[in-house]
């Protein structure tokens, strides 16, 4: 019997060497360094490319193969953030920093990003708070998006109804709108055909930003979303919903012929000029360039008032604080930010590329020649990025992947369960109450937090006596940009001196 164990034991240790000589690490003779990502088939061609690019830039071993062996390890985001935290994280990781990044599971990328050529100069200036915490970097783009009104040239056509100009304000999209149905619907038994399919939510921040008003105040520390201006943009997004029928109600949604697949039956109903004009970004080429019968595109703003901005999305990469090979993982970060990944970016329809430098006076960006059907679609939504686009309503205190509160409120609204005063009232108590939990939850916050309030009080002194805001004071992108182009900010250098 003893014999028998010790033979077994035997075989145990056998194939335990055996296993860890077969690990992939053991396979190669390079570092490997794993890039936790969706399983979309384009990470494989991104992979051959960050290869081919190690050996174009001189990062090869003394047999010119790259120094580095990049491979995919899918995962969902939640998946992403079990692992980091315990501590398992991959080298590279897509994530949202600002989900990621207070866990204390991302690495300091700033001395390499001055370094390797990745920094804020070379992507959208209004990433800044998507890619940043206290001026230190923790992300860099791997594709951008400012979705904008995709329109259907063919279906104004159609109906001999101007297409949208690229800037328009609420009154006007209405008038256009409601033409617009009333012609497509005529003489039908039920009402098919929508001037928009698109996010009430996502014309809400516009509308409202375009007046002046925010989710968060300026310091990032309250909701301040239970104002009159907020409460006119819920009714007027019901009227266009439920009066004006501009977009399909949730019933509608569920009564309308539908299909499978990518895009699902948003994509058909716009292909079919039942819906006129879609919420969305270039990326929604990869599906477009797929019909047989290419759409001739326009793309117009979300209507807006006096301060004109757009939303600026990313899907971004970042460096795992426990990798023990960052510095072959910050080579990744200047791959994504170099020609070569922007080029595939950019002919493939992904998006924004992250590098705007290889988009600016690129023919085959602004005017690709096989599509001249697509129009004005990549110049426009360049230009927003690099002018007007400001990232989604965001604070540091508020948990980004709890309860959405604003979505929820705007759908109570929506099917009738409270009004449109007690919807907005009901989202700043419930944002209210979860950044109070945070604070609660997190004591290392609750100094900043309690000087941030205290900052609060300054800036509102500060507005009441008409007295221009320092822009150190400002924690929201969203009010330094408003503020800057209002004539209410005071510029003042690191030493304290007003900017010349």
């Amino acid at each position: 019997m003893g014999k028998l164990f010790v033979g077994i034991l035997l075989l145990l240790i056998l194939a335990s060497i055996g296993t860890l000589l077969t690990q992939p690490q053991r396979q190669t003779e390079r570092p490997v360094i794993y890039w936790k990502s969706d399983a979309n088939p384009q990470r494989y061609d991104q992979i051959e490319l960050f290869n081919k690019w190690l050996v174009k830039n001189g990062h090869v071993d003394k047999n010119g193969k790259p120094i580095v062996e990049l491979r995919l390890d899918s995962a969902n985001n939640q998946s992403k953030l079990i692992q980091a935290v315990s501590g398992v994280g991959g080298d590279i990781m897509d994530a949202k920093m600002s989900e990621f990044q207070p866990l204390g599971v991302l690495a300091d990328i700033s001395d390499d990003a001055k370094k390797l050529g990745f920094g804020l100069d070379a992507t959208y200036p209004g990433l800044k708070q998507s890619l940043f915490v206290d001026e230190k970097q923790y992300a860099y783009p791997c594709n951008v998006s400012v979705a904008g009104l995709w329109c259907n040239v063919d279906a104004f056509k159609k109906y001999e109804i101007g297409v949208p100009p690229e800037i328009w304000t609420p009154k006007e999209f209405e008038r256009i709108g409601k033409e617009f149905v009333k012609q497509a619907n005529a003489n039908k038994e039920r009402r098919e055909a929508f001037f928009c399919s698109g996010s009430q939510k996502a014309f809400a921040i516009a509308i409202c930003r375009s007046e002046g008003l925010d989710m968060f105040n300026e310091t990032l520390t309250q909701c301040t979303l239970d104002n009159p201006r907020y409460i006119k943009i819920l009714k007027l997004l019901y009227k266009w919903t439920y009066e004006d029928h501009l977009f399909p109600s949730a019933a509608e949604l569920l009564s309308m012929n539908t299909e499978s697949g990518y895009g699902g039956s948003a994509f058909s109903q716009f292909q079919s000029g039942n819906y006129a004009m879609l919420y969305i970004g270039r990326y929604c080429l990869i599906r477009f360039r797929e019909f047989e019968q290419k759409i001739k595109l326009s793309v117009s703003r979300i209507p807006q008032y006096d301060f004109q901005n757009m939303i600026i999305c990313t899907r971004s990469a970042t460096l795992y604080r426990g990798s023990k090979r960052k510095d072959l993982g910050t080579l990744f970060f200047a791959y994504l930010a170099d020609k070569e990944y922007n080029d595939y970016i950019i002919r493939g329809s992904d998006g924004l590329p992250p590098n705007p430098q290889y988009a600016l006076n690129n023919p085959e960006y602004l005017h690709p020649a096989k599509y001249p059907n697509e129009g004005n679609v990549h110049e426009r939504e360049l230009k927003w990025a690099m002018t007007i686009a400001l990232p989604e309503p965001y604070s540091p205190y508020y948990k980004s992947t709890g309860m959405d509160w604003q979505q929820y409120a705007i759908d109570k609204y929506f099917n009738n369960l409270c009004t449109a005063e007690e919807a907005a009232a009901e989202t700043q108590t419930r944002i209210n109450g979860e950044i109070k939990t945070t604070i609660d939850a997190n004591p290392h916050l609750e100094k900043q937090y309690l000087q941030a309030c205290e900052l609060q009080k300054k800036i509102d002194e500060y507005k009441k006596a008409g007295k221009k805001i320092p822009n150190a004071w400002i924690k929201n992108p969203f009010y330094l940009a408003y503020c800057r182009a209002n004539g209410t900010l005071a510029e003042i250098n690191e030493k304290g001196r007003k900017k010349q």
